[in-house]
């Protein structure tokens, strides 16, 4: 298998692990904290990983890099929006939901959300991690083979 392959495949496995955790974990809609990160921006998140994954192992072609980091503060931003206009009932939710998340530690639903957010921060560090590192490989100088005759 090729980079991109290996790439879209990680895309596509990462989105579809966050949305099927997330699904779940939204409880019927009670929240909908867990799908807005899987799903960020505008719901795109099934085909939004697999597209950043696929640009990743050309980061240092053209323009690849700008437009990934593009798309990456797009989700972002639609996280922060989604964070600063908060629905009053699913902070009542969430706060019951931390509440008792201590008390019964071995709970899977918790277990799960811990698990969610793991995939979720790994995927986002591994991201950044190859924008950093693939920014800092240069390209070889190629050299011109033809000798100047004298």
């Amino acid at each position: 298998m090729n980079a991109k392959t290996i790439a879209i495949t990680f895309g596509v496995v990462y989105s579809l692990a966050l949305l099927i955790s997330a699904v779940y974990l939204s409880g019927g809609g009670h929240i909908f904290l867990f799908i807005q990160l899987s799903a960020s921006p505008l719901g795109a998140g099934l085909i939004f990983w697999p597209v950043i994954a696929a640009r990743l192992p050309n980061l240092s072609e053209g323009r690849n890099r700008q437009i990934v980091i593009t798309l990456l503060s797009f989700h972002y931003i639609g996280i922060a929006f989604y964070l600063l206009k908060p629905n009053e009932y699913e902070i009542q939710f969430l706060s019951h939901f931390a509440d008792n998340m201590f008390p019964s530690v071995l709970s899977w639903v918790n277990w799960l959300a811990f698990v969610f957010l793991l995939v979720y921060s790994i995927g986002q560090f591994t991201i950044w991690a190859y924008i950093i590192t693939a920014g800092n490989k240069k390209k070889p100088i190629e050299h011109d083979n033809q000798q100047e005759q004298v």
